[in-house]
Parts: C-alpha cells; sequence; structure tokens
C-alpha cells in the first residue's frame, strides 16, 4: 500500500501539481529456511505451462514423441521428464523423440535426454533423437555429448 502524498513529493509544473507516492515501505521477514508450509509462489509471476508439450504416436511398439514446444529451458524440461520416462517403461525403450519444432533448448533438456536414453537401454531398447537442429548438435558436439545419443 502506498503512504499518502506529502509536500516533499509534490511537483508543481505550471497548471498541474504532480505528485508522487512515497514507495511502500520493504516488509521485513524471519530469515527461516522454505518449507513447504511457508513457501509461496506468486501465480501472476509464473507464466502458465502449454498443456500441449508433447505428441506421442504408436508405430507398430514403437514410440514416436514429438515435442511441441519452441523452446525447452528448466520448466518444460522437468515437466517432460516423468511423461518420457513413462513412455520408455510402456514400450521397453523403444522410442523416438522428434525436436523439429524446438529451436532452442537447455542443458536441463540435455540432462533429460541423457535420463530417458540411459532408461531406454534399460529396458532393452535405445532412444533415437531426430530433427535435432545444426545449432544443437554443434552443442552436443562442443560438450562431448554427441556419441551418447542416437542422432538422425
Amino acid at each position: 500500500m502506498h503512504a499518502l502524498p506529502n509536500r516533499n513529493n509534490a511537483h508543481h509544473n505550471g497548471s498541474e501539481t504532480l505528485i508522487f507516492l512515497d514507495p511502500p515501505a520493504p516488509q521485513q521477514r524471519p530469515l527461516t529456511p522454505p518449507s513447504q508450509s511457508t513457501m509461496t509462489t506468486q501465480v501472476e509471476d509464473i507464466i502458465p505451462l502449454s498443456q500441449n508439450l508433447m505428441t506421442v504416436e504408436d508405430l507398430g511398439g514403437m514410440q514416436f514423441v514429438r515435442i511441441d514446444c519452441p523452446a525447452v529451458r528448466e520448466r518444460q524440461a522437468y515437466a517432460l521428464t516423468e511423461p518420457l520416462n513413462e513412455v520408455a517403461d510402456r514400450c521397453n525403450g523403444r522410442m523416438t523423440v522428434d525436436l523439429n519444432r524446438v529451436a532452442a533448448f537447455s542443458c536441463a533438456w540435455i540432462n533429460v535426454l541423457l535420463s530417458v536414453s540411459k532408461r531406454c537401454h534399460m529396458r532393452g531398447g535405445k532412444l533415437i533423437v531426430a530433427g535435432l537442429s545444426t545449432q544443437g548438435r554443434q552443442m552436443l558436439k562442443q560438450m562431448g555429448l554427441i556419441k551418447q545419443f542416437n542422432l538422425v
């Protein structure tokens, strides 16, 4: 809540009087570690994730997963982790992830792909990554991870 204007924050400019409100006083909070009960999030600060981050299609026992968002950052990677793991389990590790629609991604997404790839391998299958951009390939190559993936 703003304080009421006082004489020090009024400015006269010809026929107009501009009144500036004092900024709100900072609220003091005790320094305690966050817990489930004390953590709060302001909903208006978080942009909701798209409901359609991925599409799954069965192609004769192999699952074809199309990632349907232009950028996979930390939040998207986190949201995709469990569904991708479930697909890997359901198809015994035989899956393809299509990244044609993904223009940019973070290291969090690379970690998800590595994890899903290992999961597929443990189930007796393999993860195939399709549609990776030239820039994405370059990034994986520079990081020494290009051989960790089956790229097509």
